[in-house]
């Protein structure tokens, strides 16, 4: 009796084995790294997911001018004149360099000169102050360098030249928003700010409409 029991489990044994070790072929999951798109279908995915962008940045943009025309509307409002108000009518016509230009290479690019100019303003002040600290550490030594300390200055003296004249050549460049003044509505401000982003978004479209045109030709190309 023992050794029937016993042949009887092993042969069940050998079911459940045999049950654990088969895989139905038709239910496999397959995972991503298996898969492989073909070209056409790579870019489509890649087509989808630019088309998804542009629409996105479009939106933004739009909003961008609603609130720029906005804020514009309610710093007229608030600036009470009915004489002066904030646009073309009260507009400085006086020719200045301008504060932004488009640089075109693989992609357009934004570049904010005035920024730019802020930035080298602030890198020269830096400079003529560490160099005013150990001018100023120098004349503590001892007399046996004086002549050193003079020359030393007059060289520094000359670097602050060179720096002046270079701030004086970039000052063309003037903030638009101080054309109505020193002193303007904060709600003037935040206006700057929704169409600067116009402009930055602006570019970021274009280059997204020309990265979209190459991709669809490249379909056109493989589908023939």
């Amino acid at each position: 009796m023992s050794n029937s029991i016993d042949k009887i489990t092993s042969i069940f044994e050998d079911i459940s084995v045999k049950q654990e070790d088969s895989v139905d072929e038709d239910y496999k999951l397959i995972s991503k790294s298996e898969t492989s798109l073909s070209p056409i279908d790579d870019k489509t995915i890649r087509l989808l997911e630019l088309i998804d962008a542009y629409e996105k940045l479009t939106n933004e943009n739009r909003l961008n001018y609603i609130n720029g025309f906005l804020h514009l509307s309610r710093a007229n409002y608030n600036n009470g004149s009915l004489s002066k108000k904030f646009g073309p009518d009260s507009f400085d016509l006086r020719p200045y360099g301008a504060c932004k230009q488009i640089q075109v290479k693989d992609k357009f690019e934004l570049v904010d000169l005035l920024k730019a100019q802020k930035d080298k303003s602030e890198q020269a002040k830096d400079i003529s102050g560490q160099a005013k600290e150990t001018n100023e550490k120098k004349e503590t030594d001892v007399e046996s360098t004086l002549k050193n300390r003079k020359t030393k200055k007059v060289e520094k003296e000359k670097e602050f030249d060179n720096i002046d004249d270079i701030e004086s050549q970039n000052s063309k460049l003037k903030d638009p928003i101080s054309q109505f003044g020193g002193l303007v509505p904060y709600q003037l401000k935040q206006s700057q700010a929704f169409f600067g982003n116009c402009l930055d978004i602006s570019i970021k479209i274009i280059n997204l409409q020309r990265e979209i045109k190459k991709l669809i030709e490249d379909i056109e190309e493989i589908s023939k």
